[in-house]
């Protein structure tokens, strides 16, 4: 009887330590969006996520592993410009799909920043498809953001005209989604102001991968403080 129970007590802590052990890994990602902070760095449970400041543009992971690997469940999360902490929160990260915070300007002539908590749907497209989405962080007028496989013409000749901003009073809902699915390829990317039709950003063709989820990030304001320049950020998000 004694060594009955003594099993069975083994087999209880066994299964004990499986299940505090199985909480798997929450995927998290900072983005500085802004034109006016250059020296942006975030912490989960007190220990940094990034080595060093993030300039605008930029995000806390790397080209191949953008996302760092936190705790899933409840995390405490600190942000700071500088020496002065702007957030301090507790957020709540799953384990199947990503997080990104996105931080903004609110304004394009003073150091107003503003923050937005984005649910990062990983699902894998389909593998002739790409799944993305255009962020687009500067308060005021909408823009043309055109992908055209013609890379000697400014038409969109084969996919997406989106109109989209941040404006002052986004939401979450508003820019999370990734609801574009071109096929995959090479595009060339072209931005222009939706009023007068001025370029303002091109460059080289850029290539999108069979089943990969992008995200395409423009920050930069010809009249703001900070970094006036604009910035095009492509970020391809890890499928599950």
């Amino acid at each position: 009887m004694k060594y009955f129970l003594f099993t069975g007590f083994i087999i209880s802590c066994l299964f004990y330590s499986c299940k505090k052990s199985d909480g798997g890994v929450a995927n998290f990602m900072l983005v500085n969006g802004t034109y006016s902070v250059n020296s942006l760095t975030a912490a989960i449970n007190g220990t940094a996520i990034n080595a060093s400041p993030l300039t605008q543009g930029q995000y806390s992971g790397t080209i191949a592993a953008p996302y760092n690997k936190i705790p899933p469940g409840t995390n405490n999360l600190t942000v700071s410009f500088g020496t002065t902490i702007f957030l301090d929160k507790n957020i709540y990260t799953g384990s199947v799909n990503g997080y990104s915070l996105l931080i903004y300007d609110t304004s394009a002539s003073i150091v107003s920043p503003n923050y937005l908590f984005l649910t990062d749907d990983l699902t894998k497209p389909d593998t002739s498809l790409v799944k993305f989405r255009f962020i687009y962080t500067m308060p005021g007028d909408s823009i043309d953001f055109l992908l055209t496989k013609k890379t000697d013409s400014t038409k969109a000749d084969s996919v997406a005209n989106i109109q989209t901003f941040i404006g002052n009073n986004p939401t979450a809902a508003s820019l999370q989604s990734f609801g574009f699915t071109p096929k995959h390829g090479t595009y060339k990317p072209f931005i222009f102001n939706h009023s007068t039709a001025q370029l303002l950003y091109t460059s080289d063709s850029i290539t999108m991968g069979k089943a990969q989820i992008i995200s395409f990030i423009y920050s930069g304001l010809p009249n703001g403080t900070g970094n006036s320049a604009p910035k095009f950020t492509m970020i391809v998000h890890p499928p599950n």
